[in-house]
């Protein structure tokens, strides 16, 4: 079931009884945000959100298996939420969407820097699954190791 609560949207994934990762997908855009819980809702629970403070709210009253963060319509906003979720947790995996315009700059390779999967507009979803499920994989799996969550390539 998915619910709308002013400018965030919520899904609790399927029940069969395990416990099911929590995804927090932070984003401008309202359409990105409601078409991504609505294709990982099955599967994950699966909190996402437009406003930066409601996302810092989620990370600090949840826990978070994975963030999602949309760069694409603030850039500098993004970076700052980027900033607050490492803050809060340094090794919580992260993928990021950038505007393709950024493809090659300076500041492309300082984001790519900071997270474990970068995609430029427009996503290609089964790319996005597929990195999701190897993150959250590979998270597991460093956790019982106590391994570095940052070191997975980037795309």
């Amino acid at each position: 079931m998915v619910k709308y609560q002013g400018n965030s949207w919520e899904s609790s994934g399927m029940d069969d009884g395990r416990k099911k990762s929590t995804i927090l997908i932070y984003t401008g855009d309202h359409d990105l945000a409601k078409s991504l819980t609505l294709l990982l809702k099955d599967q994950y629970r699966v909190h996402s959100t437009t406003i930066l403070t409601k996302a810092t709210e989620i990370v600090e009253r949840r826990e978070v298996d994975l963030f999602i963060a949309d760069l694409g319509l603030s850039l500098e906003v993004g970076l700052k939420a980027l900033e607050r979720m490492r803050q809060r947790n340094p090794q919580i995996p992260i993928i990021v969407f950038c505007p393709y315009q950024l493809r090659d700059s300076k500041i492309d390779r300082e984001i790519r820097e900071r997270v474990n999967f970068y995609f430029h507009m427009p996503i290609n979803v089964d790319e996005i699954v597929h990195a999701i499920e190897k993150l959250l994989i590979f998270s597991r799996e460093a956790t019982r190791s106590n391994s570095d969550t940052r070191l997975i390539s980037r795309s």
